[in-house]
């Protein structure tokens, strides 16, 4: 059987997680060349994935599909971390691409968003409510042309969009599990894994979670069959906005610190306010716009479930939106299908992940309570 979750060894209490970055080399451009910033490591050929998945997936729809399946890729998350440099931390990574089962999902409902993660469309024996973009994806993304996204009628009522199918027919529920466990089991197995190791080596365990995301406006179809589906729209304005699930506002920072508490900083916390403080110092004092929050879309996943900073064992994630936009962003063709990374993004932001990392490698168990 096919290993889809791979773990580097580290020596210290830090985990570097990459749950969202596989990319499918059948969608290069030239699948015997890698474009720059791309590690071979990340990548996976149709002919290892499940038969099911193989058989399902609708390749055939060049056009969305191809896009979603690239689109939905962190494709520069490793990069920007110098993820396979960073000796000191355990390394995890997972080659599922993304669309195909999303290993860092919850696999139940998400009420907050009245959302089900695993619905009829995906899953044979799962009713609705819908979630088209959930723990599988069964459409594609949308791409809108307002900048108000979810506001006009036709794409609130989910009638009218780009949306389209990206599999032939609901899995059944073996079919499901047997993707469960080549690749999502496996990947919150090694965490948890990595997590006791380290506590009991080090007194406590980080994790740190690597997640990359277009510059843009964005936001669910939130009505018709679509529902769940992300709509992304053009370029966002560069300034914090009021609350990142109203991205409506047209504005996004440049990193979120994803660690489960409110928008306020309060409520319960996936890590220690410590941690949260190293990382949104890193960002700020190289003059980002960082911010706590909560997930920006669908559930908890990692931080949510395996973040107890009661018993050792911190979780924490970043989203990163960079500090360009536009052809100057960090992944400028994403919303298109493409693979480009911004190098000059990348010179810019990697001292700062440098930085969070070489810190959270050093904290000490008492520089937690």
């Amino acid at each position: 059987m096919t290993n889809f979750v791979e773990t580097i060894g580290g020596r210290s209490p830090l985990t570097i997680a990459a749950p969202h970055s596989a990319i499918l080399q059948e969608l290069l451009n030239d699948p015997s060349k890698l474009p720059p910033g791309i590690d071979g490591r990340m990548v996976v050929s149709l002919d290892e994935l499940p038969d099911s998945v193989r058989e399902n997936l609708m390749l055939g729809q060049r056009g969305l599909v191809r896009d979603t399946i690239i689109g939905a890729a962190d494709v520069a998350a490793p990069d920007v971390a110098d993820f396979f440099h960073q000796d000191r931390a355990t390394r995890i990574w997972t080659r599922f691409p993304r669309v195909m089962l999303d290993v860092n999902r919850e696999l139940f409902d998400n009420p907050e968003d009245g959302l089900k993660e695993i619905d009829g469309n995906s899953v044979e024996g799962h009713g609705p409510p819908a979630h088209a973009n959930g723990v599988i994806w069964s459409r594609t993304a949308d791409r809108s042309r307002t900048r108000h996204i979810g506001l006009p009628l036709g794409t609130f009522l989910g009638l009218f969009t780009n949306c389209k199918p990206m599999i032939k027919r609901p899995y059944t529920q073996a079919e499901f599990d047997e993707l469960c466990a080549v690749a999502r089991d496996p990947y919150f197995a090694a965490i948890e894994a990595a997590q006791e190791s380290n506590k009991a080596r080090y007194g406590h365990s980080i994790t740190l979670g690597l997640h990359t995301f277009p510059a843009a406006t964005a936001g669910y179809i939130m009505r018709g069959p679509n529902k769940g589906a992300y709509q992304i729209g053009p370029m966002a304005t560069r300034r914090a906005p009021f609350e990142l699930k109203k991205i409506p506002s047209k504005a996004i920072p440049d990193a979120v610190v994803m660690c489960q508490a409110g928008w306020d900083g309060k409520g319960e916390r996936s890590c220690h306010t410590r941690i949260t403080d190293i990382i949104l110092k890193a960002f700020k004092n190289a003059g980002c716009i960082a911010h706590v929050g909560e997930t920006i879309f669908g559930s908890g996943g990692v931080p949510k479930i395996l973040g107890k900073p009661g018993k050792g064992h911190h979780v924490v994630d970043i989203e990163l939106f960079g500090t360009g936009r536009g052809k100057d962003a960090l992944e400028p063709m994403r919303t298109k299908g493409g693979l480009e990374i911004n190098g000059a993004q990348v010179d810019k932001l990697r001292p700062i992940y440098n930085r969070i990392i070489r810190e959270l490698a050093t904290l000490e168990t008492r520089d937690l309570r």
